[in-house]
């Protein structure tokens, strides 16, 4: 074997890597948001007449949670050191402006999904965000992506929406169609922050990336929505904090935002490997594990609408995936 096959081999198995990252953080994620959904069965996160506040207190508890888990996990690691001078470089700004809108408008507006349409029509409408972000990705990080990407996306975005569409069993609630347009806008969010941090990514690293997400989100949901909500739902913010602490559901808060956590690096990994478009595309696969997951732990009817999403998730996939040995060339294009 030549040192050029030896080069190759490498490159190979690294964007394989990356691959497997960009699914892993899809099946991970969907276990989050089951644990979300399952928190908001318990007090006081049940209480559909504090709706505003419920929502900026769950992505409050997820997000410090998941906060602590990866500055624990940088600090063991000997990253922490790194995290104010990147937040200060050039490359650290896009970081934080694409941190600001994900937390803002990606992670508020999944929750608030969650809360008012529930995770059958959120997950399939949040998987709209790779569209998103490969428009993005075009104009911004001049990624060229093929006509047989673009049709693969579209596959599996429309294959997703299949898989998670469960037509409402009598008239929606009254909240319901506008948690429809907070998963749309969280699928904004979440589009405009992968581009942004991937194109900070060439000189800060993933970890610290997540790391810089997450204290803006904690703080942005702990210091200042979650207080406002309160003020203006005219609760007492003590007696509320001290009904999170008691909760049970908070509990599943703290695991979800671990579990939060893990997706999120892995999603930030896979991004950097193979590119934003590529890595999108296979994370979207979490409304098809999600619904595996909860027909394992519940009763979900194998319908023909499921299978049909299934299928199309996977051609999907495999006309984005294409031959690896094509995608070094696109990501090094991307790069170019």
């Amino acid at each position: 074997m030549t040192a050029h096959d030896t080069a190759d081999s490498r490159s190979l198995a690294y964007m394989r890597k990356g691959l497997f990252l960009a699914v892993l953080s899809g099946m991970i994620f969907s276990l989050d948001g089951l644990l979300i959904t399952r928190a908001g069965t318990f007090a006081p996160y049940d209480d559909v007449g504090l709706l505003l506040l419920v929502t900026m207190a769950c992505a409050g508890v997820h997000d410090t949670c998941a906060g602590v888990c990866i500055t624990i996990y940088n600090w063991r690691t000997g990253r922490l050191r790194e995290l104010v001078r990147s937040a200060a470089s050039r490359p650290g700004r896009a970081v934080l402006g694409g941190s600001a809108i994900g937390a803002a408008l990606g992670c508020g507006g999944y929750m608030a999904g969650l809360q008012m349409a529930g995770p059958a029509y959120t997950l399939p409408i949040t998987t709209m965000y790779p569209a998103v972000a490969a428009l993005l990705a075009f104009f911004v990080l001049r990624e060229r992506i093929p006509p047989r990407g673009w049709i693969g996306l579209c596959l599996c975005v429309g294959g997703a929406a299949l898989v998670g569409y469960v037509p409402p069993s009598g008239q929606p609630g009254s909240f319901f169609y506008l948690g429809l347009a907070f998963a749309g806008l969280a699928a904004l969010g979440w589009g405009t922050q992968g581009v942004c941090v991937t194109s900070g990514m060439d000189f800060v690293e993933p970890e610290i990336a997540l790391n810089i997400y997450y204290i803006l989100s904690a703080c942005f949901y702990v210091g200042l929505a979650a207080p406002t909500a309160a003020l203006l739902s005219g609760v007492d913010a003590m007696t509320f904090v001290g009904d999170i602490v008691t909760s049970r559901g908070t509990a599943f808060l703290a695991l979800a935002g671990f579990l939060g956590m893990t997706s999120y690096l892995a999603w930030y990994k896979a991004m950097n490997m193979v590119g934003v478009s590529r890595a999108m595309a296979l994370n979207i696969s979490y409304a098809l594990w999600g619904i595996g997951f909860t027909a394992l732990l519940g009763n979900v009817e194998i319908t023909k609408t499921l299978l049909v999403g299934a299928v199309t998730i996977f051609l999907g996939m495999c006309l984005v995936i294409g031959n690896p040995r094509e995608m070094l060339s696109l990501r090094k294009d991307a790069a170019s």
